[in-house]
């Protein structure tokens, strides 16, 4: 069964109705399970211009995903992708999440993640 990271600009994008990033999200959800780094939960709803309906949607696409939590194991590989990539903290700890449990990340950004060994993209 396939697996997938969802970066946190994918759900921004679905919360504010783009049909591509919307279309991402429901057929992985379907085909596999998805994975969300708490780090995303967190950049997600303190957006300062937040809607009430883009909370709405945000809360009813994380319904169902595997949350990880930040543990010393994917802060340990965060660490070193600071360090050796000289990533944001946010996008290192996505990154680690989905280095950790092996799974394809699923962003927009694929620029800034292309550069990080042994990490499988997806371009939503």
């Amino acid at each position: 069964m396939p697996r997938f990271t969802i970066d946190t600009n994918v759900f921004i994008y679905a919360a504010q109705d783009d049909e591509r990033a919307k279309k991402h999200v429901e057929e992985r959800a379907s085909r596999g399970l998805l994975y969300v780094s708490v780090v995303t939960e967190i950049e997600l709803f303190s957006q300062p211009h937040i809607s009430t309906g883009e909370d709405t949607a945000l809360r009813a696409m994380l319904n169902g995903v595997f949350l990880v939590p930040v543990d010393s194991a994917v802060g340990t590989i965060a660490s070193r992708l600071r360090r050796e990539h000289r990533m944001k903290l946010g996008d290192s700890i996505i990154a680690a999440t989905a280095i950790f449990f092996g799974t394809t990340l699923l962003t927009r950004n694929v620029r800034d993640f292309k550069r990080v060994p042994g990490l499988s993209t997806e371009a939503v």
